[in-house]
């Protein structure tokens, strides 16, 4: 979901509306709640590799916890 998804009124929408599209064509998926993470998206936008590369180390190890494949 990242930041986007959990915040912002319209990126809330899109949101839904992919899981709508998930659950209609019967696609597995989950939400991590308190452990997930913004995806680092805007502040590599706005410059900052960096801290997105942290960021992105992070929720990776938080997948790998769960054993998560693709």
């Amino acid at each position: 979901m990242g930041c986007a998804g959990s915040f912002d009124q319209r990126a809330q929408k899109i949101t839904r509306a992919f899981t709508q599209i998930l659950d209609a064509t019967q696609i597995k998926y989950a939400i991590l709640g308190k452990e997930e993470m913004c995806t680092g998206d805007p502040v590599r936008r706005a410059g900052n590799e960096f801290m997105f590369q942290m960021m992105a180390y992070q929720n990776i190890q938080i997948l790998n916890n769960y054993g998560i494949k693709k």
